[in-house]
């Protein structure tokens, strides 16, 4: 497991591959739709041409959910700043991208993903918040990360909204018994019981967006996480 000490800023955002601790980043409430290039036939990422075909370097793979239009190329900043307001393409644009934490990789043992989410625009992530329905959730269950080497897929065990405690966030354990309890602690706090396991040698993907559930309208700060592990 990767040991790295970080802070970032605060992030509306959504997937979360990460190591650390850190705050969400307060901005629009919106996210990237990268064309939905990727399709249910693509079991791999051919990364020299999508970094030629939008001429941007910084592409690392990309995500689906079978069912959704989710199916978005993955971008990797040098922070988590540059992507809230750029698009895949490097110009700015208030939409951001799709974008995977800058310290971790797609082979991380804990991986975070960001994405603006909206109320008003037609965007993928906004599907999101169709988890807050456990019967949605039945039919959504798997994330699948594509990358050159092929598919990684990971099974949704928590779905919550997170207002004050940003531990979750953290990338840094000591040994394996504090990282099943940080497992552990993200599972106990799901809205529904999904009937997935967990142990301490789990990989985990956490996908966060701004939340518009309206218990949790009066909050400054509120997370969707769609919390998974590897299978």
């Amino acid at each position: 497991m990767r040991r790295k000490g970080v802070k970032i800023g605060f992030l509306c955002l959504i997937l979360l591959v990460a190591l650390g601790f850190a705050l969400p980043l307060q901005s629009n409430d919106i996210v990237n739709s990268a064309n939905n290039v990727i399709t249910d036939s693509t079991s791999y990422i051919a990364l020299s041409d999508l970094k030629e075909e939008y001429n941007n370097p910084n592409i690392v793979g990309a995500i689906r959910i079978s069912g959704t239009d989710i199916s978005e190329i993955l971008v990797q900043g040098e922070d988590n700043d540059y992507y809230l307001n750029h698009n895949i393409y490097n110009e700015s644009d208030v939409k951001g991208a799709t974008f995977l934490d800058y310290r971790v990789t797609l082979d991380s043992s804990k991986i975070l993903i960001y994405g603006h989410n909206s109320d008003s625009l037609n965007v993928p992530f906004r599907e999101l918040e169709n988890y807050y329905d456990e019967e949605y959730y039945h039919d959504h269950k798997i994330i699948e990360i594509i990358t050159e080497s092929g598919i990684k897929q990971y099974e949704i065990f928590s779905v919550y909204v997170e207002t004050r405690d940003w531990n979750y966030m953290t990338i840094n354990f000591d040994n394996q018994d504090s990282w099943y309890n940080h497992i552990k602690e993200l599972k106990d706090k799901s809205w529904y019981d999904t009937g997935v396991d967990v142990s301490e040698y789990d990989e985990i993907l956490i996908l966060q967006t701004c939340s518009h559930h309206n218990d949790f309208k009066n909050y400054d700060r509120k997370y969707l996480l769609i919390i998974a592990r590897g299978i």
